[in-house]
């Protein structure tokens, strides 16, 4: 039964990975060798091109909207682009006018359900990308994950992954060029999703700062429940 079970799961994650992360890569390979889009949309003259995002066609993955930020609170204009990775990965990329030619992508925290602050490396000039991790939800919501394996894996791993794939796209369309460095910086849960990403994708990152990683998230999971009933129980002299 338990085999069962775990063939069943290893089906499920191998299909996953099959249907987007092979068209994807192509995708990412043809855009390298200078096909697949226009020369216009490969040029890049920022911030003019930025709404023209949308029109971007990248393997099961919809780009929902493409927008110029001005500057404001320390932060540089920059173009905002939103979008999802079927299922349900939903990312956000923020692509300064002045681009120092690197990537920076912000990790998650707890059970994630949305894009982490993106002000430290935007305000240093980085490309930016941040995952909600595949749904939608407070911090400390996990109900999304009941009976639903697809969001589990994508919370596991793959939406980290999905994101870095398809916000080096959009770099390489914005800019004309891809990221010369590619940086992933998270604690915790993100510093779970770095060490992820050192060995299952480490070919996405030039260098991953993983700090605290939630490693042992069951054990987590149950120290936490145990830290909030002892914490919450009234005494019996109430």
């Amino acid at each position: 039964m338990q085999q069962g079970m775990k063939n069943d799961e290893e089906a499920t994650m191998q299909e996953a990975t099959r249907t987007w992360v092979l068209p994807t890569r192509l995708a990412l390979a043809l855009l390298v060798a200078g096909l697949g889009w226009s020369a216009t949309a490969l040029a890049g003259a920022p911030p003019a091109n930025c709404t023209g995002l949308t029109a971007l066609k990248i393997p099961h993955t919809r780009i929902t909207s493409a927008e110029v930020v001005p500057a404001a609170d320390g932060l540089p204009e920059h173009c905002l682009v939103l979008g999802v990775v079927s299922p349900a990965v939903g990312f956000e990329v923020r692509l300064p006018t002045e681009w120092n030619g690197k990537l920076y992508f912000a990790g998650d925290f707890v059970f994630a359900g949305s894009v982490s602050d993106p002000s430290l490396g935007l305000a240093r000039g980085y490309a930016i990308a941040s995952t909600d991790g595949g749904h939608q939800g407070d911090l400390f919501d996990a109900s999304w994950a009941l009976d639903n394996r697809p969001a589990e894996i994508d919370y596991g791993y793959r939406a980290v992954h999905v994101t870095a794939v398809v916000s080096k796209i959009l770099v390489a369309a914005y800019y004309g060029e891809r990221p010369r460095l590619s940086y992933f910086d998270g604690c915790s849960k993100g510093g779970m999703q770095g060490l992820r990403e050192a060995e299952q994708y480490p070919d996405d990152f030039n260098g991953i700062a993983a700090g605290a990683p939630a490693l042992d998230f069951t054990g987590l999971m149950i120290a936490a429940n145990w830290t909030c009933r002892r914490s919450t129980r009234r005494s019996t002299a109430d």
